[in-house]
């Protein structure tokens, strides 16, 4: 697979933490190919969290986050979508804040359409529900190997359960933008069109009691509208 460097990584995150709704698989890493895009249309609920400390010169951010999508999804080199899908993403990065370069990242994420009709959203994006949910989770492991990022997937996965509820804390807004970003390895394009309102998400994640609201640690949406994403990246073999 081929070198990321953290600060594409990171950008992911930022997109996670900045937009108010989210693709499901906008909130894995960047695929590993030299470009992506895909278009959302449709209900969404996201929430995730991360903490971050520093030992030395390392700093070492973890996080995680819980999906819920309902609609049409259409991916580059594939076709439509339509359906309720609940994801959920684990995330260790670990960089040098002196040189600003990557030491390792670690994610897993998976994705599930297995679910009941006890799994909604509400149209007038006031609350969304996950009823019990088993996820499959994929793991990929990237470290520095001397001028280079080499990232491996793992071979075993894990299933965790997710359930919870999502419920609107702010009233809904109309909003519409277009953001881009240019790291010099990766370039993201994204843009969104809709309705969307803050929330909190309480539930469970794989047996933990989690609450996620919007704070300087973690984001929590509801929203309505079309989310289109599309990158290209300059990754060495």
């Amino acid at each position: 697979m081929g070198a990321r460097l953290r600060q594409s990584l990171t950008a992911v995150v930022l997109v996670i933490m900045l937009l108010p709704l989210l693709a499901a698989s906008a909130l894995a890493a960047p695929p590993a190919t030299d470009s992506w895009s895909f278009t959302q249309k449709g209900l969404s609920a996201d929430a995730g969290e991360s903490v971050c400390t520093t030992t030395g010169d390392l700093v070492t951010c973890t996080g995680r986050s819980v999906s819920i999508f309902s609609g049409h999804f259409r991916e580059q080199g594939s076709g439509a979508i339509v359906g309720t899908q609940v994801c959920v993403s684990y995330y260790t990065d670990v960089w040098n804040e002196t040189t600003g370069e990557p030491v390792s990242f670690t994610s897993e994420f998976g994705c599930t359409t297995d679910v009941g009709s006890a799994t909604n959203i509400q149209r007038d994006v006031s609350s969304a529900t996950i009823a019990a949910t088993t996820v499959t989770l994929q793991s990929e492991t990237c470290e520095r190997v001397g001028d280079e990022f080499e990232c491996t997937v793992g071979e075993e996965t894990r299933d965790v359960v997710v359930e919870g509820t999502f419920t609107a804390t702010s009233p809904t807004v109309r909003q519409s933008y277009r953001n881009f970003y240019d790291d010099g390895v990766c370039i993201f394009r994204d843009s969104f069109r809709g309705t969307s309102a803050s929330a909190m998400f309480v539930g469970t994640i794989d047996g933990e009691a989690v609450e996620i609201g919007n704070d300087e640690n973690g984001y929590s949406q509801i929203g309505n509208g079309t989310w289109s994403s599309s990158g290209r990246c300059s990754l060495e073999s």
